[in-house]
């Protein structure tokens, strides 16, 4: 009886020790901290962040014959990122300008490959202006939806694949707010 309550409490332990693995290697809760992304996503927002969106399983499990296509981020995606490495600082933007792509802004109107992006959501737009970049293979250019007060992808650059954690999936705080995030 005691060995049949022994190996009960040791496969639930097993269980919820697996459960913990898998969850926290899919998700990562993130506190959005400034007005970049106003007013779309607020500051002091608390998001769930899913870490295996693009996630290039193909290149780990192709050895084993599995094919999981797993999609790079998109312009649009609102995605979590690693500024850079010594910080460690995690930041949240917009995918903007995907790998090949060219981006120029024009009076704050933004252009990707010449044509004007039609932006699906609400912006605070300003008057800024960007020369044409060429997005390099592996990079991706963000920007926020807050432009005349966000520092992104103008002011630092692309970022890298590599940089790039997870997309934003669901906002759980503010309860008014709770839902999946709209890219």
């Amino acid at each position: 009886m005691i060995r049949s309550f022994i190996k009960e409490i040791l496969q639930t332990l097993v269980i919820a020790v697996v459960a913990f693995i898998i969850i926290h290697t899919s998700l990562q809760n993130y506190m959005v901290e400034g007005t970049s992304m106003m007013p779309n996503i607020g500051d002091g927002d608390y998001l769930l962040v899913n870490k295996l969106s693009y996630l290039e399983l193909n290149k780990i499990l192709t050895s084993e014959g599995l094919n999981l296509n797993s999609q790079p981020p998109s312009r649009g995606d609102i995605v979590i990122f690693e500024q850079n490495k010594p910080t460690g600082r995690h930041l949240i933007k917009r995918v903007i300008g995907v790998p090949g792509d060219s981006v120029s802004i024009k009076n704050g109107k933004v252009y990707v490959n010449e044509k004007i992006v039609k932006e699906n959501y609400p912006i605070y737009s300003d008057n800024s202006n960007l020369h044409k970049l060429l997005v390099g293979d592996g990079y991706f250019f963000l920007l926020g939806d807050n432009r005349p007060i966000s520092q992104d992808s103008r002011s630092w650059g692309m970022m890298s694949k590599e940089q790039i954690i997870g997309k934003a999936w669901f906002r759980y705080w503010p309860i008014s707010s709770i839902g999946l995030v709209k890219h």
